[in-house]
């Protein structure tokens, strides 16, 4: 009797063990780079290994890598590397990954999802109204917008042109946004991609970057498409003084609702001739910023086909939207030594309480010659300025041909509306008077610019 009271209690324990383990199996149980050899790997390469190991198996698993306990990690870029895939939400918790990289050049991380073709008629692209479509009227998608008609035939000095973009957060057949400019007319080619939405956004948090002085190849940090509701948060890369060019270091291509977030660069893989971004962004809807603290030698952002920019607290060298935008506002941001250059953007470009040194507001970038009509204003800003920079808008090329595309063949200046801005001479530190509007380069410019002015 007093065995088969033991085997009971035996029996039960087991049971309710394997329950319990069952259920935990089914939530699943993060894993860690521990468990795939991380105290035990000898080289850098061998590191490498064992985060593309466990990002895998976090992937498949459903789970998420978990770094507790892990202060460094030395790695370097094998030959021929895969990228390491991230999951939905990765807190790196802090971990410092060194870098080096003499091999090729490659993404560390990666998180892109290419789009499906889809045949979208253009009323519905500039409607917004979807419901009729047999799949985009359930569910959650991201409507990926090329117009195959070139916005800019060819970029002056250069070998490429520029296509538009747009991209569309559809809900249940309403898209929540809409695109820049119409499609619905003989100027304009559409061609469509989708993406099915079935998570509610991508994490990446609480990572610091350090490339190691030796590298000879790009590591670019992160390439995320595709994605509703992402956000980088409390990242910090570090690049050495380097020969190398062509940094790309946080790629975000094709995204809606966009969130940067304490994000620290000091230095990028760029000269001062030469570029090299440390966020470059591709047809983005609704891009917000706050607490960066960024210094490249190039500039720090590097964008094209940006709709709805709101950067704030912040502290940068330079925000560019190359070709093709809408509706940017700035706040309390300082910017220093450099210029922000747009072209081709319409709507609203606004400067509240920011400070500028030794830096251009607005450089309307003349190689597109793309000069659209927006809403310019400076409201309650502080212009600290030089003897080579002492004006707001730098802007040329009016003397040359038309552009051919109809929504830019007619050349226009920003309608400028001030209100208390300050300007203090950053070699004496008193206050001047007066300052320059634009930086003189044409008669089109000197006949014009005074009718654009409106004081609010």
């Amino acid at each position: 009797m007093k065995t088969l009271k033991v085997f009971s209690v035996i029996f039960f324990a087991l049971t309710l063990y394997a329950c319990t383990t069952a259920r935990d199996l089914s939530k699943g149980k993060d894993v860690s780079p521990y468990d795939y050899g991380l105290k035990t790997a000898k080289t850098e390469i061998e590191r490498y290994e064992v985060l593309l190991k466990v990002h895998r198996a976090a992937v498949v698993a459903g789970v998420n890598v978990d770094y507790s306990g892990i202060d460094t990690i030395r790695l370097e870029i094998p030959t021929n590397p895969s990228r390491i895939p991230l999951t939905n939400y990765n807190d790196f918790k802090g971990c410092v990954f060194v870098i080096k990289n003499n091999s090729k050049n490659t993404y560390l991380f990666n998180k892109t999802i290419n789009g499906n073709s889809v045949e979208i008629d253009k009323r519905l692209i500039d409607s917004g109204d979807f419901r009729t479509h047999n799949f985009l009227n359930q569910g959650r998608y991201l409507l990926i917008i090329e117009d195959e008609k070139p916005w800019v035939q060819n970029r002056r000095g250069y070998d490429y042109g520029h296509k538009r973009k747009d991209i569309l957060l559809i809900e249940n057949g309403i898209a929540k946004n809409a695109v820049i400019k119409p499609y619905n007319n003989i100027y304009s080619s559409p061609k469509c991609s989708y993406v099915k939405l079935e998570h509610n956004g991508l994490v990446i948090k609480n990572l610091i970057i350090e490339r190691d002085p030796s590298c000879t190849c790009l590591t670019n940090i992160v390439s995320v498409a595709g994605h509703d509701n992402v956000l980088i948060q409390n990242v910090c890369l570090y690049t050495p003084p380097n020969d190398l060019v062509n940094d790309r270091a946080f790629t975000i291509n094709n995204c809606t609702n966009v969130i940067l977030k304490d994000l620290q660069i000091e230095g990028t893989y760029s000269q001062k001739n030469y570029s090299g971004y440390g966020v470059n962004m591709n047809n983005i809807w609704n891009f917000k910023a706050t607490g960066l603290h960024c210094n490249g030698n190039w500039g720090i952002f590097g964008n094209n086909n940006i709709n709805l920019v709101n950067i704030e607290d912040s502290q940068i060298n330079r925000f560019d939207i190359h070709c093709y935008g809408k509706d940017v506002v700035f706040n309390n941001t300082t910017f220093f030594n450099l210029y922000n250059q747009f072209s081709s953007v319409f709507g609203d470009v606004k400067f509240y309480k920011c400070t500028f040194k030794d830096f251009v507001p607005v450089l309307i970038e003349t190689s597109y010659n793309a000069y659209t009509e927006f809403d310019l204003t400076f409201d309650n800003c502080i212009f600290y300025s030089t003897a080579t920079k002492n004006y707001l808008i730098d802007i040329g090329g009016f003397d040359g041909e038309n552009n051919p595309r109809y929504e830019l063949s007619e050349k226009k200046l920003p309608k400028i509306h001030i209100k208390k801005l300050k300007n203090i001479s950053l070699e004496t530190g008193k206050e001047k008077k007066e300052i320059q509007l634009y930086l003189d380069k044409g008669n089109f410019i000197r006949e014009h610019s005074i009718d654009n002015i409106m004081k609010l």
